[in-house]
């Protein structure tokens, strides 16, 4: 064995090799055999951090792959790239394993029935695709996640935390838009409450950020007022595991429920805060859009009571988050035990 190595160390005048894999394994790589029989090797190692791609590129990639491996020219749908900038963001590495799941399933399915063509597939048969691809990637994409904050010192990682926060109050901040473009007079103290809890982006340290952009944690970290997460799924899992845990545990967390309106033609959203305000907004509601959400809802409430045996139209318009909201449902006079309700924190109407 230590031959391979010397024969290695030869070979560092005119090959490159990349090693990818977790910190402890690549540390104890260059200790117990690098260091030992190919110092000269190990002098010329040169460490580079995976970089995020920009959005275009994203696209660009996942068009080439859909283009090589089931030998097509158009590339992928609109619906799949959406489904790849939720869930792999703008980073390598996400996106090598959503694409290998969603790539490879479509693949088989293909192989399986020569007769269908991917342009073919009509949307429930495609989403049914990348919901298996979620569930797949579920466990790998966590640990990766883990595997990032780990890493991190305590100074980056309250910056991590602290832009968790920033983007939740901000998307909160935006769900709350169009009932103030309606002129609900409820708005305008929510708005109130959400300064109240003040702006977590003014504690950012513009070093820190720019050194977790540089590893591959953060985009556009310029300024502490551009930087975003390289992945929503991160910065979900970054305010869920990490940020969500240090606020204070009596407050729960705000609901939103989209739900139709008694008005023929709207959609009407409530917004409840941490009162007892609750504000609604109407806005028109598409025909398609509703008669999409009709079909959907009846899947989804058949595979709930029959799971496995209903492919569900469009199950991501019903995908819970892994924050849920508890309501407890009281006993009845008759003696029916008291029992937990657990529900979506959110459920997107328009998908």
């Amino acid at each position: 064995m230590p031959a391979f190595w010397k024969d290695l160390d030869k070979l560092q005048e005119y090959v490159r090799f990349v090693y990818t894999g977790q910190a402890e394994a690549y540390q104890k790589l260059r200790r117990e055999r690098l260091g030992a029989d190919a110092g000269s090797f190990q002098d010329r190692i040169e460490e580079v951090s995976v970089k995020c791609v920009t959005d275009q590129e994203r696209i660009e990639w996942v068009d080439a792959l859909f283009n090589r491996y089931l030998d097509r020219s158009g590339g992928a749908s609109s619906f799949v790239h959406d489904f790849f900038e939720a869930n792999a963001g703008r980073h390598p590495y996400l996106i090598s394993l959503v694409s290998y799941h969603v790539l490879g399933a479509i693949k088989r399915d293909l192989l399986e029935h020569p007769e269908q063509d991917f342009d073919g597939y009509k949307t429930p048969t495609l989403n049914g695709f990348l919901e298996n691809a979620l569930k797949a990637i579920e466990q790998p994409r966590r640990d990766f996640f883990a595997s990032l904050v780990d890493s991190l010192d305590h100074e980056h990682r309250f910056d991590l935390e602290c832009l968790a926060r920033a983007v939740a109050l901000e998307e909160k901040e935006r769900m709350l838009i169009p009932a103030l473009e309606k002129g609900d007079p409820n708005v305008n103290s929510m708005f109130q409450d959400l300064a109240g809890e003040g702006d977590p982006r003014e504690s950012l340290h513009p070093d820190r950020l720019q050194w977790m952009e540089a590893n591959g944690l953060l985009v556009n970290a310029d300024e502490s007022r551009s930087a975003q997460f390289m992945a929503k799924s991160f910065a979900a899992y970054v305010f869920e595991v990490y940020a969500k845990s240090n606020l204070l545990r009596d407050q729960p967390e705000d609901v939103v429920i989209s739900l139709l309106s008694s008005k023929p033609g709207m959609v009407r959203t409530i917004v409840r805060g941490r009162g007892a305000r609750a504000t609604m907004s109407d806005k028109p509601l598409p025909s398609a859009v509703r008669d999409e959400f009709m079909q959907n809802f009846s899947g989804y409430i058949r595979q709930r009571f029959h799971p496995g045996q209903v492919l569900m139209h469009n199950p991501a318009c019903f995908l819970a988050q892994k924050r849920s909201a508890t309501t407890s449902c009281p006993s009845s006079r008759r003696g029916i035990s008291k029992g937990i309700w657990r529900t979506p924190l959110r459920i997107p109407l328009s998908c």
